[in-house]
Parts: C-alpha cells; sequence; structure tokens
C-alpha cells in the first residue's frame, strides 16, 4: 500500500503557492451546484483553466466534441449520490474510446468532494505508478480495471494518511493560513501533494 510520506518544511514551502488555485477551486465547487454547467460558458473557461482541461488534444475527435459531452454528462450527474469514477472512465472510454482517467477523477472531485484528484504530480509522490493504455484487452472492464484499481489506492492512502497526526498537522496550517476556507481534509491534502509535484517538478527543470 502507498504511503505519503513528505517533509514538512516541503509542506510549509508549498502552501502560500496554493492560493490561486483555491480561489479557482472554490468558485467552481460553488458554482457547479448553481448553473447549467453544460451551457454556462464562464464556469466551463474556469474548469477548463483550473484543470487543463483545454490544453488536452484528442486523435480522432475535436476538443469541443469531448467538452460537450463532459459538460453535459457533468449537469446530468452532478446530484448523482452513485456516481463513481469507474462509471466516468466507462462513460468517456465508451463514448470516445479514450481512457481519460485524470479528468474522470477531476469530474467526480467536483462533485464528490470527498474524492481525490488522479493527479501526475500526487501519484508519483505516492511512488505510484499509472498503467499502460493498453487499447486492444477486452472486454472494457478488464481494460479498465488497472485504471480503477490505482484510484481505489490513491483514495485509500488518502483515508489512512487522515488518521494520521502528521496529516492533522498539515491540515491545521492549511486552515492557519487559508481560514474559512469551507473545503474538505480530502481536498486539502490533494493541493498540498499536487503543489508539493509542481515545485520539485520546476526545480528539476532548471
Amino acid at each position: 500500500m502507498a504511503e505519503i510520506k513528505i517533509e514538512i518544511e516541503n509542506v510549509i514551502e508549498a502552501l502560500p503557492e496554493i492560493k490561486v488555485g483555491l480561489d479557482k477551486y472554490t468558485y467552481l465547487k460553488q458554482q457547479v451546484q448553481l448553473v447549467v454547467v453544460s451551457q454556462d460558458e464562464q464556469f466551463q473557461k474556469k474548469y477548463n483553466s483550473f484543470f487543463r482541461l483545454s490544453l488536452r488534444r484528442f486523435e480522432n475527435f475535436s476538443f469541443k466534441e469531448f467538452s460537450t459531452d463532459y459538460y453535459t454528462f457533468m449537469e446530468q450527474h452532478k446530484t448523482d449520490k452513485e456516481l463513481s469514477f469507474e462509471k466516468i472512465l466507462t462513460h468517456f472510454y465508451e463514448r470516445f474510446n479514450t481512457i481519460e482517467a485524470s479528468f474522470s477523477s477531476k469530474l467526480l472531485a467536483i462533485i464528490d468532494r470527498e474524492m481525490p484528484v488522479w493527479d501526475t504530480h500526487v501519484i508519483n509522490k505516492l511512488n505510484l505508478k499509472k498503467p499502460k493504455k493498453e487499447r486492444l484487452i477486452k472486454p472494457v472492464d478488464k481494460l479498465l480495471k488497472p485504471f480503477v484499481d490505482l484510484y481505489s489506492e490513491i483514495f485509500e492512502c488518502y483515508k489512512d494518511f487522515l488518521k494520521t497526526d502528521e496529516a492533522n498537522h498539515w491540515i491545521k496550517l492549511f486552515d492557519e493560513l487559508y481560514p474559512n476556507n469551507g473545503i474538505t481534509s480530502v481536498k486539502k491534502i490533494d493541493f498540498i501533494l499536487w503543489q508539493i509535484g509542481k515545485i520539485e517538478n520546476k526545480k528539476q527543470k532548471k
């Protein structure tokens, strides 16, 4: 089982850099239930920017096709209490023949705020490996199972970490810097890991 092992100095370094992303996320989590996301261009623009959806390029269909379907699905399922990563992942695979693990997790996380995001920086910090996209494996559930399993492992890792004193310390530091932030403990850990990964990635490129 993966574990979160981060030096507190890295957490302290990352926290001030979170503000811009936190402001964008706060807007999105509030608006998703207030607007018709399949029609609201401002919501889509901010979501695309925050989650980098507009940077995704596809081989066999246009970004507009995917985006239209993405926000239609989000609108249809934003009150679905049974919505799962597997359900979202399967929808996009069957619709577009593409495995969109990251954007499936982001859609789920903006609706269910107790769920983490599938992010390369976070996966690397957990010392996990992303599955290869072997398109010829059949049936669909077998093809997607490694992605569903990895997402479950990320979720379990968060859940276990949140039971620790270390996690409580991270959350305390987060809340001191961003009081009345209104986001879940999972999302606070998500933000910290994501920002640490970004910082380390920039340092490696220098």
